[in-house]
């Protein structure tokens, strides 16, 4: 995720240096639509002893706002639903099982982007944090779940990265597709005494509709 943080910050300086020269396109101001998306979700560990932590597909979805604070830079603000977690499988003196982890989230992700037309279309990078709750948390083992909400965080939060492309059409709507990639930086476990850490990381590929206002 750091060296994908310094790439995006590269295309942000290299669309910045190639666009002095390009018209821009003016955009509104403001724009609120909604995202929904594929994700594939995986959760890292500090003790891969006896655990192995494997990607599982998922989903997002939610309401979206974007405003633009000059023609080529904006903020977008985001309330998502989240399904994070992971597939995992233990080996332990000659046992092993395997399961999945599903940490319910509602994210607010708060993304600062550049754009640049390209013809009809602009391109844009983005930079940002999300903010998430836990709304539930299940562990399921063969077939059975249970309830892990009281062992988990409630509140995670993470850097996000963001690569894509938008085009206007009608002159009232703005359809966008895009990469995003998550980095959790705060411990899953609700166990001040646990030596193990679990974090969330999601990439994903998110489509979006706006409306103009």
């Amino acid at each position: 995720m750091k060296k994908n943080i310094f790439s995006l910050l590269f295309c942000l300086i290299f669309l910045h240096l190639f666009a002095q020269e390009t018209p821009v396109v003016e955009a509104p101001k403001l724009q609120v639509g909604l995202i929904n998306g594929l994700t594939l979700t995986k959760i890292r560990t500090s003790n891969s002893s006896f655990e192995t932590f494997d990607s599982k597909i998922s989903y997002t979805g939610g309401f979206s706002a974007k405003m633009k604070l000059l023609p080529f830079l904006g903020i977008k603000a985001s309330l998502l639903y989240e399904n994070k977690g992971s597939k995992y499988s233990v080996s332990y003196f000659g046992f092993s099982f395997s399961g999945k982890f599903k940490f319910n989230y509602i994210n607010l992700p708060i993304i600062a982007y550049y754009e640049h037309p390209i013809g009809p279309v602009k391109v844009f990078a983005g930079l940002g944090g999300t903010f998430a709750f836990m709304t539930h948390a299940n562990a399921e083992l063969n077939g059975t779940s249970e309830s892990i909400s009281d062992d988990v965080n409630r509140i995670d939060a993470g850097l996000n990265g963001e690569l894509g492309a938008s085009y206007v059409f009608l002159n009232k709507f703005t359809a966008e597709v895009y990469f995003r990639e998550y980095f959790g930086l705060l411990n899953a476990i609700n166990d001040p005494s646990s030596t193990s850490t679990l974090k969330n990381n999601s990439m994903g590929l998110l489509f979006g509709v706006y409306y103009h206002l």
